[in-house]
């Protein structure tokens, strides 16, 4: 049976930064990442996350929110993201971009997983390999 969320589409790109124009009202997104090298264990792993959902016009608001699990699927961060809301102008496809800074502490050389999920549903999965110059 498909529910209202099988229809949004979803993009999650983590990043070194990513920044909002205001004027413009976009965002441009610096050095995506797929690996972090980190000079000494334990460390402090800080990304920005740029999430995009597309959904249907008359979509209620929804609580999303962003996990990070280390690779023994443990929760090393748990942030809540604004309700989704569309601040689409008409004529375009209905939805929202939201950037949010992720911090975590890495204790251990990994692959670690971020989790996006609305009302609790897991939506998107992105992925960082963490590495240690030592």
């Amino acid at each position: 049976m498909q529910t209202m969320l099988d229809t949004f589409k979803i993009q999650m790109i983590i990043a070194e930064k990513v920044h909002f124009h205001e004027y413009e009202k976009m965002h441009s997104v610096e050095k995506v990442l797929n690996a972090i090298t980190v000079p000494i264990l334990p460390a402090a792993v800080i990304t920005d996350v740029l999430v995009k959902v597309f959904f249907e016009e008359d979509t209620p608001p929804l609580q999303p929110s962003i996990q990070v699990l280390d690779q023994e699927n443990r929760l090393v961060c748990h942030e809540e993201l604004p309700p989704l809301k569309n601040f689409r102008k008409e004529g375009m496809v209905p939805g929202i971009d939201i950037r949010v800074n992720i911090r975590f502490p890495v204790v251990e050389e990994g692959v670690y997983t971020y989790r996006l999920y609305i009302d609790n549903e897991l939506m998107a999965e992105s992925y960082v390999s963490v590495f240690c110059e030592e």
